[in-house]
């Protein structure tokens, strides 16, 4: 996946580049912070996901 948005990357013409970076940043925020609350949500002890509400 890398490799292909790298070529991707490399063929677009320079005016669109802008607009694809904000884009792509979006899309990895969103993606980040949906592993990360994944990953949050693992390392919780059982209990405490109860006792918060």
């Amino acid at each position: 996946m890398l490799a292909l948005g790298v070529l991707a990357g490399l063929a677009m013409p320079h005016r669109g580049r802008r607009l694809a970076k904000q884009i792509c940043a979006e899309v990895f925020l969103m993606a980040w912070a949906a592993l990360m609350a994944g990953c949050f949500r693992m390392t919780l002890p059982k209990g405490s996901a109860d006792s918060a509400e």
